[in-house]
């Protein structure tokens, strides 16, 4: 299967799934996170920042955060410590990525389930590394960051959350 497929269908896949937990947890706790994570996002570009600095700082932060998660814990630091401790990595490196987008929602807003479509997609992220390698994990999370603003910019900007 050539790279571009499976870009795709880890960028579609990645989406889908963001999208549908955080409507099925919405379900069972009023609040949607993804809608959040959205306008949160809207209000920081509409901010101080601007387009372009906000976009650079995006796309910096994916980077940092692919490097940090899939290259240091998951390729290079299991390399000292043998095989055997290269599932603690992933899940250490998992859940130190999931936690960091946290800090996104305000304080009353935070809350662990919040963070399982990320959490699942971590593990997607790090299946991909491991096979493609860090360029390509990049670019997906770039791709899907922009995929997931693009959607709700077009489906989601109006929706009102089920639970006021």
């Amino acid at each position: 299967m050539s790279d571009l497929v499976v870009a795709t269908v880890l960028i579609v896949f990645s989406t889908i799934l963001i999208i549908g937990l955080s409507f099925l947890i919405e379900s069972f706790i009023g609040h949607n996170y993804y809608i959040d994570f959205c306008r949160v996002t809207e209000k920081i570009l509409i901010g101080e920042c601007g387009w372009l600095w906000t976009l650079c700082g995006v796309i910096l932060l994916n980077i940092l955060e692919e490097i940090v998660a899939r290259w240091l814990f998951v390729g290079y630091l299991p390399k000292f410590f043998g095989p055997t401790i290269f599932w603690a990595f992933l899940i250490i490196s998992n859940g130190l990525w999931t936690w960091s987008h946290i800090f996104i929602y305000e304080p009353k807003d935070r809350h662990i389930i919040v963070l399982l479509p990320l959490f699942i997609i971590g593990f997607v992220y790090a299946y991909f590394y491991l096979m493609l390698g860090l360029v390509f994990v990049i670019l997906s999370h770039i791709a899907t960051n922009l995929v997931l603003w693009f959607s709700y910019k077009l489906f989601f900007s109006s929706y009102r959350l089920a639970i006021p």
